[in-house]
């Protein structure tokens, strides 16, 4: 001790080794290869020295090794609840070396695991539910890897070859007469589901969520090489818990299932309360105006293209009620900012060409006079086209990714699965940008004379912002959401929300776009109605828009066995006006030629299902191939028949692609 170095601490080495004031010690460096410690423990163990005296010896210093390897605390609450079983995992308390970040966690992946003897199945929210059977004997095809609320757009991705989403975080197992139900509690936004059958990754058939804990990128390091270096986030999210719960259940059944975990959601959430109407969720969207490019003098100009004036709009709605069409909704998009792609909302800007804001008043209130709601939706989140002084500047404003770039994304080739040109981009937004943004437009409305406001992006992209000195998690702004819808139902405000992912569903008066088919996933052998048989009576959904959809009639036919309302998007002008614009997604919403299937399908509906919405589905069974039969509190049923050819139900024929109706009172 007394022969030290300038740069030696006394005081510390004493403390780490207290033999130095008596004798020379030798210290060990790090990261020595494990052949090199096997050759010095071979050593020591020949000169006579033993465990317990290497022991001993460490007990007297006080000097914590790295090894130079990956190592991880994290610690795992378990308690039970009611008869329930309650996982938690702080995240202030998960504990890494910075030089080895923590990527993932996956708590219990194999409780309730099944052999390869074993009969039951797997339940995966694949859409509005799915089953995988025990040793279903599809090695060949893929596991099942599904991300709950998809995509975060804060994530760099170049190309886009499957964009495949979770609605609802819940997962389950079920045999031997027993089920369990595991339900994400806390930190769903992180969660990808994973399962598979035995004989692949081991001879178990398992499901299990797996968290996303800290994201890294590569980050380029100087603009004068293409040398890149990996880089994570700073560090984990403070103050935020992983949490799921099991719920146990003697059935196997996967009706009853649903209904216990619509009582779960009845207990577990405050917001989660009874807000469907008896009546007919009919909802018809007005595309106001989008960008187009012309050319004037050979120089192309964008210029804003008008679909559905305000004047349209209100003809529209007036002609739909003089049709005998008078339970509906009103979706209104595009209706500002420069349209569907729009600018910042920091201040809204009507668009002129689509009519003033005395005529935009008189739509409302000529609506309000028939009992129609008009909601104004927009994208608060997504800004298309940067404009001077326009109160969005991108280095302020913009999330960032990991590798500390801007968030410019792009729109993705359905073609080549890579992104298009430069013209199809746009920025992400900070989370409270976004809530600005909210509050802007719902004074607007209000303004109008509206109380009603449609949420496009937020609802059904959620994401983070990975800018190291302004970061907000994913679940962050989960959080940030959830809480501006609370605050606008206390100022009275009816929400529409354009996704089906549950973290709207407590909070929304309306969800248009119910996921009504499954993903395409080979390993998936049924498809069921679990969300909605759980949703059904609690709130109002519609499917997607019937005139927009690859198969209107399946549309069609899927609303009716899964007590969904119905959606049309339309527009005052022809589609034709599109055709070499980049808005061809809205192929077919010419309402001249819509007008009468309109009428014809709401008509059916109301005949057929009108006070019924807000009652549970209290059965549902295959009764044959493409044949399901759904039963409604109340003795309502309906029997579809997905079949190009006739069904015999009973002594009664059901057409090929059509469905009956039985009992029940309306």
């Amino acid at each position: 001790i007394n022969n030290l170095r300038k740069t030696d601490d006394k005081d510390a080495l004493l403390e780490q080794y207290p033999d130095l004031a008596e004798m020379i010690v030798y210290v060990m460096r790090d990261g020595q290869s494990d052949s090199k410690l096997e050759a010095f423990e071979e050593m020591f163990a020949s000169a006579g020295y033993t465990y317990e005296e290497f022991l001993y010896d460490e007990e007297r210093t006080n000097r914590v090794q790295d090894t130079g390897k990956a190592a991880f605390n994290v610690c795992v609450n378990y308690r039970l609840e009611g008869g329930e079983l309650v996982v938690d995992i702080p995240m202030d308390d998960i504990q890494y070396f910075k030089k080895f970040p923590i990527t993932n966690i996956v708590p219990l992946p194999y409780f309730g695991a099944a052999g390869k003897e074993e009969k039951g199945y797997l339940f995966v929210p694949d859409g509005p539910g799915g089953i995988i059977n025990f040793n279903n004997g599809k090695l060949r095809q893929a596991s099942y890897v599904n991300t709950v609320y998809g995509a975060d757009l804060g994530i760099t991705r170049d190309a886009v070859v499957d964009d495949n989403s979770s609605s609802f975080p819940l997962i389950g197992i079920a045999k031997d007469g027993g089920s369990f139900l595991c339900s994400i509690e806390k930190g769903s936004s992180y969660a990808v589901v994973e399962g598979d059958i035995a004989g692949r990754k081991n001879s178990y058939n398992f499901v299990y969520f797996k968290y996303t804990m800290l994201h890294g990128e590569n980050m380029d390091i100087s603009g004068k090489s293409d040398v890149t270096v990996k880089t994570y986030e700073k560090g984990l999210p403070e103050g935020e818990h992983l949490q799921q719960r099991y719920i146990f259940l003697e059935t196997e059944d996967y009706v009853q299932m649903a209904s216990e975990y619509r009582e779960y959601l009845r207990r577990a959430y405050d917001t989660f309360k009874d807000r469907a109407s008896a009546e007919l969720p009919f909802v018809v969207e007005l595309v106001g105006g989008v960008d187009n490019k012309d050319h004037i003098l050979g120089v192309p100009v964008t210029k804003d293209l008008p679909l559905t004036t305000y004047e349209d709009g209100d003809a529209i709605i007036k002609d739909l009620a003089s049709n005998g069409i008078t339970n509906f909704n009103v979706k209104y998009s595009g209706w500002c900012n420069g349209g569907i792609h729009n600018t910042t909302l920091q201040k809204v800007k009507l668009t002129k060409k689509l009519g003033s804001k005395n005529e935009l008043k008189t739509l409302v209130s000529d609506a309000s006079a028939n009992n129609i709601n008009v909601y104004f939706d927009q994208n608060v989140q997504l800004v298309y086209k940067n404009k001077l002084f326009d109160k969005f500047i991108v280095n302020r404003d913009a999330c960032k990714f990991v590798s500390r770039e801007i968030c410019k994304l792009s729109y993705y080739s359905p073609i080549y699965f890579s992104e298009l040109p430069d013209e199809y981009t746009y920025y992400l937004t900070r989370p409270e940008y976004a809530m600005e943004n909210v509050d802007v437009v719902s004074d607007y409305i209000q303004g109008l004379g509206s109380t009603n406001i449609s949420f496009n992006d937020v609802s059904k992209e959620l994401t983070g912002n990975y800018n190291y000195k302004k970061h907000v998690s994913r679940e962050g702004m989960l959080n940030m959401l959830t809480d501006k819808y609370k605050e606008l139902e206390q100022k009275g405000m009816r929400v529409m929300t354009n996704s089906d992912y549950f973290y709207n569903i407590p909070y929304s008066d309306l969800v248009t776009g119910m996921t009504l088919s499954n993903k395409s996933f080979n390993i998936v052998d049924e498809t069921i109605p679990f969300y909605q048989i759980a949703l059904h009576g609690i709130v109002d959904y519609t499917s997607e828009p019937v005139n927009l959809s690859q198969d209107a009639e399946e549309v069609f036919l899927k609303s009716a066995e899964l007590g969904a309302g119905l959606y049309f998007t339309i527009t005052s002008e022809p589609t034709s006006v599109l055709q070499d614009s980049k808005y061809t997604e809205y192929f077919a919403t010419d309402y001249s030629l819509w007008k009468d299937t309109i009428k014809e399908k709401y008509t059916r509906f109301m005949n057929d299902f009108n006070g019924t919405y807000d009652k549970n589905i209290t059965g549902h069974e295959k009764l044959a191939d493409n044949v399901y039969k759904t039963e409604f509190d109340g003795g309502l049923t309906v029997v579809v028949n997905y079949n190009y050819n006739s069904y015999d139900y009973n002594g009664k024929t059901i057409p090929a692609r059509d469905y009956i109706v039985e009992g029940g009172k309306r």
